[in-house]
């Protein structure tokens, strides 16, 4: 049987849109892949114009600057938060594009006290020193200096007629929380004790037994009760710098176990200096009081609270005080030939022998 042959038919050519489905798909493919990347890692950039495809926070990061509003000036800030008490130098200032600036708007430069860019404003800023922390990013002013000539360091701080002291936390209640700028009243207190005893003859020779006493019973209230006492050792003292460690003076320096102190600098009045180191010297207990941080014109003081003395009852008795006379008095008097010395009753004169 003879085989029967079928003709091949010429091939058409391809069709538009099969020749584009190939790009379209890589295409596709390619975006997406983008899309997916960017959503990731916040932003793409593209190797070509600096184009940048970006989400979220790093959109406004990718942005140009913003010019300053109409009318407003450049001014000094810190690109970085600085300790007080630091002295004002160039690389306080400088940033990585160099100095750093901020806009304000022009009646705020002198209101506010701010350091205008230029070479008179940084003039007049470097060697300044800190009186407190300076944040990030906020303006230089004249009110963040202490006068000039100051010179940087904790010593600084301290008011003009203070003292500095530094101070064991650990011998005083209430110091570890304390904040730069906070004032206290340091008060002392002593436990119970043997009072003294009362000595009647306090005055001298006072012969009349009738009349000692009188004087003991009379001055046995003030021979009663606790022999406790508390007394403010500094009044006022400032805060200078909050609780710093140091290492011990004279341990020995040990990896991983090291013995620290820790301090706090106070400043305080001249004659408090002797009371408070008298009273850290001995066997009583310190509290920091705070005062108010609130403004006030007459603050309240803490008043000393002692035993009263016996003999000063006494002395009081026969000598007076301020106030006026004592309401006894000694005369001499002779009995048997004898001249002694007797208590009686202070009399008031009368009209007639005024």
């Amino acid at each position: 049987m003879a085989n029967r042959i079928r003709p091949v038919s010429p091939k058409s050519a391809p069709s538009f849109a099969s020749r584009m489905l190939a790009p379209v798909l890589i295409a596709g493919s390619l975006l997406v892949a983008a899309t997916v990347y960017t959503v990731i890692n916040g932003e793409l950039r593209l190797p070509f114009g600096g184009a940048v495809f970006s989400f979220g926070d790093n959109a406004s990061a990718a942005a140009a600057p913003s010019k300053p509003a109409a009318g407003a000036v450049k001014v000094y800030a810190s690109p970085r938060s600085l300790p007080a008490y630091t002295k004002i130098t160039r690389e306080h200032l400088w940033a990585e594009e160099g100095p750093f600036t901020i806009p304000v708007v022009e009646p705020m430069v002198a209101k506010g006290g701010l350091f205008r860019e230029g070479q008179a404003g940084l003039q007049n800023l470097l060697g300044r020193v800190l009186k407190r922390e300076k944040p990030r990013f906020y303006a230089f002013s004249e009110n963040d200096f202490l006068p000039k000539g100051t010179r940087p360091g904790t010593n600084a701080g301290i008011p003009p007629g203070k003292r500095g002291v530094w101070v064991d936390v650990s011998k005083v209640t209430g110091l570890a929380d304390l904040r730069t700028g906070d004032h206290i009243d340091l008060v002392a207190a002593t436990a119970d004790g043997k009072k003294a005893s009362l000595d009647t003859d306090v005055l001298g020779n006072v012969a009349d037994t009738v009349m000692k006493a009188r004087l003991s019973a009379a001055a046995s209230a003030a021979s009663q009760g606790t022999a406790s006492s508390s007394w403010v050792v500094a009044r006022g003292a400032q805060v200078i710098a909050p609780t710093r460690s140091r290492p011990v003076p004279g341990a020995a320096a040990k990896r991983g176990a090291g013995a620290t102190l820790d301090e706090v600098f106070l400043a305080v009045a001249p004659n408090d200096v002797a009371q408070l180191s008298q009273a850290l010297a001995q066997q009583v207990t310190l509290l920091a009081a705070p005062r108010s941080s609130q403004p006030t014109d007459a603050p309240v003081e803490i008043a000393d609270q002692k035993p009263e003395d016996a003999n000063a009852a006494l002395r009081k008795l026969l000598l007076g005080d301020d106030d006026g006379a004592g309401s006894m008095q000694m005369v001499e008097v002779i009995r048997g030939g004898q001249r002694e010395t007797v208590t009686v009753p202070r009399t008031t004169p009368s009209k007639g022998q005024r």
